[in-house]
């Protein structure tokens, strides 16, 4: 009897373990499927919004009205600065926002319910030093305001809550790493630590006003947090090959509050660039491969929004060693993923691009780098089917999503498992 009861005991434990080994570690993914043809699109309008050497980084967004907005950087005589176009009924205009030299890198726009523009940027010091700032427009005109010092040349993410109140992610150096931040205004600003290492980050708030966030883990891992009131906890979404430190993902919450994420893949063996999607069920997270190619640089940039049918749209670019570039946008029809060309970029300019959709009408907006050039698709342009698993190919380990996302802690599945093996274990020694 007492071998028995020992060796339940051990096989309790042994459970547990393998348990809890398996919940923190994300599925590989497999081999990619043959990802879609693209097509053209011929319902697209594109224009250029503002000429010459600009719009190098910009972001896009939609007011109540359904008038677009860009934030980008661009230029004032020799020098980089932050500039900002709107349109409305007359038509598009654009004004210099911070005219302070190396201005504007890497910015982010939302608007809030007021229609009233929110920016995040970065102005530059020297080479590795920036500092992360802030502008918004009120009736007095642009305010400005320094959030951060000491900022690592990467990209912002805003996001503006339900009462109007900004919060900002970002990356800064720590010790000679890649530390993850977060600034938050409620009356004054703040900032503090979102993990110690993260970038490529994209922001979200839900309904309840808590923000979210999607980030690179160095090299090797896509990661989702939540802020709760004992600080920021993560869950794994995915494992990735990031080979640079300018990739980005990006992080929209539908109108249920399921997370949606675009980001960017590799494969060394076969110098495939893959452009990936992510969203999370009741299974746990399923990730598809949207498009992939060898031979050009597919998905570094990439932008995600969310339609009116909860439908998943994500704006890219492929460019190769010649210098061509091709903007894109992927979206999810009857069940699969469709991907269709927007437009040709500039030989050898290309960087970030944006998108936004109307809730009320689902026109598509897009901004991307051409000079600062601007896309337009009407909606609704085509019948979809609002599926959210399009070519499903990898499913996180559901356990993974029973931890209190710090990855620590005991499995409740493992516990489970344990309990169960324990009581057969007694069952039978009683029969005995």
């Amino acid at each position: 009897m007492k071998k028995q009861i020992t060796l339940i005991i051990l096989l309790t434990f042994l459970s547990v373990a393998l348990c809890s080994a398996a919940s923190a570690v994300v599925s590989p993914d497999p081999t990619p499927t043959p990802t879609p043809t693209p097509t053209t699109n011929t319902q697209w309008q594109t224009q250029v919004i503002d000429g010459g050497i600009t719009g190098e980084t910009s972001s896009i967004a939609v007011d109540s009205n359904g008038n677009p907005h860009i934030s980008y950087q661009g230029t004032n005589g020799q020098d980089d600065v932050l500039k900002y176009a709107s349109k409305d009924s007359a038509g598009w205009s654009t004004e210099i926002v911070d005219n302070t030299p190396y201005s504007g890198a890497y910015n982010s726009l939302a608007i809030d319910k007021n229609n009233n523009p929110h920016i995040s940027y970065l102005t530059m010091h020297d080479e590795m030093n920036y500092d992360l700032k802030y502008a918004t427009k009120t009736s007095s005109g642009w305010q400005i305001q320094t959030i951060d010092t000491g900022v690592r040349r990467e990209y912002t993410s805003i996001a503006v809550d339900s009462n109007g109140n900004p919060g900002i992610v970002y990356t800064v150096w720590d010790d000679g790493d890649f530390k993850l931040k977060y600034a938050y205004f409620n009356g004054a600003w703040n900032t503090e630590s979102v993990a110690m290492q993260g970038h490529g980050a994209s922001l979200a708030f839900d309904s309840s006003n808590i923000p979210h966030v999607s980030s690179y883990e160095g090299g090797s891992l896509l990661r989702y947090w939540t802020r709760g009131a004992s600080g920021w906890t993560s869950e794994p979404v995915g494992n990735v090959v990031v080979p640079g430190f300018s990739e980005v993902t990006s992080l929209k919450l539908d109108s249920t509050g399921t997370p949606h994420i675009s980001f960017a893949d590799y494969v060394p063996a076969s110098g495939e660039h893959i452009l990936k999607y992510a969203t999370k069920t009741s299974s746990g997270w399923t990730t598809s491969t949207v498009y992939s190619e060898s031979g050009w640089d597919v998905g570094t940039y990439n932008a995600l929004a969310i339609d009116s049918s909860n439908i998943p749209h994500i704006v890219f670019d492929k460019t190769n060693d010649a210098g061509s570039v091709v903007i894109y946008q992927a979206y999810i029809k009857n069940g699969a993923w469709t991907v269709e060309k927007i437009n040709d970029g500039t030989q050898w300019r290309y960087g970030p691009v944006s998108i936004a959709i109307d809730p009320k009408t689902d026109n598509i907006h897009v901004s991307y780098y051409g000079s600062i050039d601007y896309a337009f698709l009407a909606g609704p342009a085509r019948a979809v089917n609002p599926s959210q698993t399009a070519n499903a190919q990898t499913t996180v380990n559901a356990q993974s999503n029973t931890i209190p996302m710090q990855d620590t802690g005991l499995p409740l599945a493992g516990l489970f498992v344990a309990v169960l093996m324990a009581f057969g274990g007694l069952a039978t020694s009683r029969k005995s």
